[in-house]
């Protein structure tokens, strides 16, 4: 084993990602030990009711098992690139994956996901839509969706009768 440790953040295990394909030619040069992380999700168990809670479970140990049984598939890539390394498996979030992965090795590479996001809104009746703006500012996109005037709240006068404070008797 060599003296440095490198991390590669594997997002897909179906092919050969641009993160792991930098990451196999560093630990190739340099020559270090080359560590392949996949973080199999798990599931919003937080924001779920009882009887799902279980279905939810298994289903992130079923994908926790599928990620480990990707080890073959690493140990492929590794001999592809004459490098060594081994294959690790954590769930949860990535994130925080990545960041106890930074406490004991000397490089992480991980991609930064590109691509094209779509969403599909469908707004109700009480919305302006011929005013909805849009902006994007620093990789947020706001979304600007005014009440429609018909929908928003009116202040009612009431008239009295006239004949002034009244005391019910009863």
């Amino acid at each position: 084993m060599s003296g440095l440790d490198i991390v590669v953040h594997v997002r897909d295990t179906g092919s050969e990602s641009p993160a792991a394909r930098a990451a196999s030619m560093l630990a190739q040069r340099l020559p270090a030990y080359l560590y392949g992380l996949y973080v199999a999700p798990l599931g919003a168990v937080a924001f779920s009711t009882p009887e799902t809670v279980v279905f939810q479970v298994n289903e992130a140990d079923r994908l926790y098992d599928d990620a480990k049984a990707r080890r073959g598939w690493w140990q492929e890539l590794l001999q592809k690139h004459s490098c060594n390394g081994e294959w690790l498996v954590a769930q949860g979030e990535a994130v925080e994956a990545l960041c106890h992965c930074a406490r004991w090795c000397d490089l992480i590479v991980a991609e930064r996901p590109t691509g094209t996001f779509t969403r599909q809104l469908f707004l109700g009746d009480t919305l302006d839509t011929e005013r909805i703006d849009a902006s994007y500012d620093a990789g947020v996109l706001t979304l600007r969706i005014p009440v429609a005037e018909q929908a928003k709240p009116r202040r009612i006068q009431i008239s009295g009768g006239g004949s002034g404070p009244r005391q019910i008797s009863g």
